[in-house]
């Protein structure tokens, strides 16, 4: 399996979600803009092609590999909804040479979530605890022999 990059002169980050066909070894996934109050679509398309949404993966070009809060908000609607959804970020220029990381939100960081109301990138000064953590290699591992299909949404 081979990861082609292609880095977009305006450095915009892009996102998919990954969704799991059940009953079968098949990962379909869509791509597409993740704009405010667009779930709707994304949750028609997966439910009409019997699909479970298992998580995200979305791309950091500029910045390191971690979840920001917009990312821990967003992490959490898939996490509250299937428990073993994951968040991937890609982030080919992180400084510290960690180009992909898979991530999950703690039990406190869902609880601590499920409180906060604040919009856009803010900080969660006030948390207690960790509110992601990373998954360990060993937890996943990326499967090259089974169907895929990528479903491009974005409006052109």
């Amino acid at each position: 399996m081979s990861v082609k990059t292609h880095r977009s002169p305006w450095r915009a980050s892009s996102s998919a979600d990954i969704s799991l066909m059940l009953g079968t070894c098949s990962l379909k996934s869509f791509r597409g803009p993740i704009l405010e109050g667009q779930c709707p679509p994304v949750l028609d398309f997966a439910l009409s092609n019997g699909l479970l949404c298992i998580g995200w993966i979305h791309t950091h070009p500029s910045q390191s590999c971690f979840l920001s809060s917009i990312d821990l908000h967003t992490s959490l609607g898939y996490q509250v909804l299937c428990d073993e959804a994951l968040a991937i970020v890609v982030a080919p220029t992180d400084p510290q040479h960690q180009p992909c990381g898979v991530f999950r939100l703690t039990e406190y960081g869902i609880a601590y979530l499920k409180t906060c109301n604040r919009r856009g990138f803010h900080k969660h000064s006030d948390a207690q605890m960790p509110l992601y953590e990373l998954v360990a290699p060993k937890e996943w591992s990326i499967v090259t022999d089974f169907e895929t299909c990528i479903v491009d949404r974005r409006v052109r």
